[in-house]
């Protein structure tokens, strides 16, 4: 609501000459309180929360890409398989045709398509915090990966070289690897 005031110390001439003061009623703002309460009552949940920290193990698939290192053009039917630390104990025991059934079921051995293409799986130590807020951490890449045809010199080499690091955030849930193979 507008209204007009004049001052009482005005008077006679100077009355005519001043213009009149204008008041506007202002509600009072009292969002800002309710956003500062909020943000006060976040920050001593965050701090009375204790963070958890844990550890174990990540499957993450990796996605295998070969292609011929001369013509450039995908070759189908390379064998790809992913060796990690637990399965030297299979390979040393067992024949190799029972070493590749329980390779293949496990998704740790696998064929390229046409579009020489091939998905493994590999099991990856883990390990981050957990907060009220928040999931935190990181796992590494570790095995070997080997990459056969008959036409083509073998690849074989340590996973982390392949993907060009070790460790990889915990959301990170694919992994590419390009291979190029010479022919024979």
């Amino acid at each position: 609501m507008l209204g007009v005031e004049h001052s009482p110390k005005m008077s006679g001439q100077n009355a005519a000459t001043e213009a009149p003061t204008i008041q506007r009623n202002r509600p009072k703002r009292r969002w800002p309180w309710a956003v500062g309460t909020v943000c006060l009552v976040i920050a001593i949940l965050y701090l009375a929360t204790p963070n958890s920290i844990w550890d174990g193990k990540v499957q993450r698939t990796i996605r295998v890409h070969v292609t011929d290192n001369s013509g450039g053009y995908p070759v189908s039917g390379a064998t790809v398989t992913l060796l990690q630390a637990h399965d030297y104990a299979i390979t040393e025991h067992l024949g190799q045709a029972a070493t590749a059934q329980i390779l293949q079921s496990s998704n740790r051995l696998a064929i390229t398509n046409e579009r020489g293409e091939a998905t493994v799986q590999g099991q990856f130590g883990a390990g981050g915090s957990v907060g009220l807020l928040w999931l935190g951490g990181a796992f590494t890449a570790e095995g070997v990966l080997t990459i056969s045809h008959p036409k083509y010199q073998t690849a074989e080499g340590m996973l982390p070289n392949y993907l060009q690091r070790k460790e990889f955030p915990i959301r990170t849930n694919k992994l590419d690897v390009q291979i190029f193979l010479a022919p024979k």
